[in-house]
């Protein structure tokens, strides 16, 4: 059994619409993660979350989501018990973009939004906090330290991104795995447990950038054992 942790914070699905489409895409993500991992995945919100409830499921590995609400519309004392709960996470797990900086700000790393646009520079997600600089698209990112997480390709893996916060710099337990130029931190793992985490989101792959799908396919086989 594999745990996808949900955590968007409820403000993003207040109406009957956004919670249909939110519903739709966790369950999208869901089936990506069964097809790479060929074992069954289950649907947490991070509110509902607990030690107990893995073990009851006989989780082997947990994904965590990204986030389209600011880190600021959050309750971090209410993360007190979540950042618990991943600093004492045992199974394999990988956080995707939000889920990737909440796994850093767990163990200590701070997290900030990259940089104001230059003049004249343009705003990829011109609707969403619009003068911040954003990666959103598929972007080539380097690959800076060998990991099965990252085997089978180049120097470069491409992969989508979304985001205009990033972690600035990680703390000493972690290994940095992959960068681009605006955003150092693009993927990492612990140096002693299989805790990894990915700026870009390898779940969002397509038929014309199916590289997500490897990284995948590489963290169920390589890291987890399964497959």
């Amino acid at each position: 059994m594999i745990c996808f942790v949900d955590i968007e914070h409820p403000k993003a699905f207040e109406t009957p619409e956004a919670r249909q489409r939110h519903v739709g895409s966790r369950f999208d993500i869901a089936q990506r993660l069964e097809e790479a991992s060929g074992d069954l995945c289950y649907v947490q919100h991070y509110r509902r979350l607990s030690a107990d409830k893995l073990l009851r499921h006989g989780v082997k590995a947990v994904a965590i989501s990204g986030n389209s609400t600011d880190w600021w519309d959050y309750d971090f004392d209410e993360f007190k018990e979540l950042f618990r709960f991943i600093r004492g996470l045992t199974v394999p797990t990988i956080g995707f973009c939000g889920g990737h900086q909440l796994i850093g700000m767990a163990c200590g790393a701070k997290a900030d939004a990259m940089r104001p646009l230059n003049p004249g520079e343009e705003d990829r997600m011109a609707g969403y906090h619009p003068g911040m600089f954003k990666e959103s698209g598929f972007f080539d990112v380097e690959i800076v330290r060998p990991d099965p997480l990252l085997e089978g390709f180049g120097p470069t893996v491409n992969v989508c991104e979304s985001h205009y916060w990033e972690i600035k710099e990680l703390p000493g337990e972690f290994l940095l795995l992959a960068s681009t130029p605006e955003c150092r931190v693009q993927a990492f793992r612990h140096k002693d447990r299989p805790l990894y985490g990915t700026q870009f989101h390898p779940e969002a792959y397509d038929d014309d950038h199916p590289q997500g799908r490897q990284i995948l396919r590489n963290f169920f086989e390589k890291v987890v054992g399964l497959g």
